[in-house]
């Protein structure tokens, strides 16, 4: 059994095309790690999977011909794939005071690298789902878990009382908790600033920038200004 070049060449586009549409998925929700990064995680595993494909032919084409000194450990060199990957899926992984971001992206990383050694290997069916089952986890099980990101929005207004009362029914209506809040007041020709600085916890479900628009657009509202904890 020999392995042409033409197989090699359609393992490695399989490998293409599982890593970028996973990748694309990545890439449309402006992630660390999107197309090509996937692409080239998911060609690479294949050419290591390839290669080994190639050393265990010969080391039985050898054997074949009486020459049964020569062995070969079947898996060594994907296995250092499956692990090292990890050190790539690290740079992905972003950590602040109260939230902890990419390590989805960071998954997807080592999913696609066990996709790609699939593909180099010419299981092109195991390749296929899964490369089907990351992306269905990736695209529809998101919509079934509600998760949330914490935000700190400082808000600039006048008169107090009155702003404070719509800017809790508004948090309250779109179900975002207020985890700690600041306060400071500044003198004005006009009468006091008064300046609310929230940490908020916000569904993901809920849009951000949304949120912020419909606060700056209050008649009372001076500024609003966000950054992450």
């Amino acid at each position: 059994m020999t392995m042409t070049y033409t197989d090699i060449l359609l393992r490695l586009c399989v490998a293409i095309c599982a890593g970028g549409i996973i990748g694309y998925e990545r890439e449309t929700r402006r992630h660390p790690a999107g197309l090509r990064t996937h692409i080239l995680v998911c060609v690479g595993a294949a050419i290591v999977a390839i290669i080994e494909s190639k050393i265990t032919m010969q080391v039985m084409e050898l054997n074949a011909e009486g020459v049964n000194t020569v062995t070969v450990t079947l898996g060594r060199m994907s296995a250092q794939v499956v692990s090292g990957i990890g050190f790539l899926g690290a740079g992905t992984i972003i950590t602040t005071k109260r939230n902890i971001a990419g390590l989805t992206t960071a998954a997807s990383l080592w999913a696609v690298a066990c996709i790609g050694i699939a593909a180099g290997m010419g299981y092109y069916g195991i390749c296929a789902l899964g490369a089907g089952c990351t992306l269905v986890v990736l695209t529809v099980i998101k919509r079934m878990v509600v998760g949330h990101f914490y935000k700190i929005v400082e808000v600039s207004f006048v008169h107090r009382k009155e702003t404070l009362a719509f800017l809790n029914d508004y948090l309250s209506t779109r179900h975002i908790r207020v985890h700690n809040v600041d306060f400071r007041v500044e003198e004005d020709e006009n009468g006091n600033i008064y300046t609310n600085v929230y940490t908020l916890d916000i569904p993901r479900r809920v849009d951000n920038a949304q949120v912020i628009n419909d606060i700056a657009e209050h008649t009372n509202v001076r500024k609003v200004r966000t950054r992450d904890p």
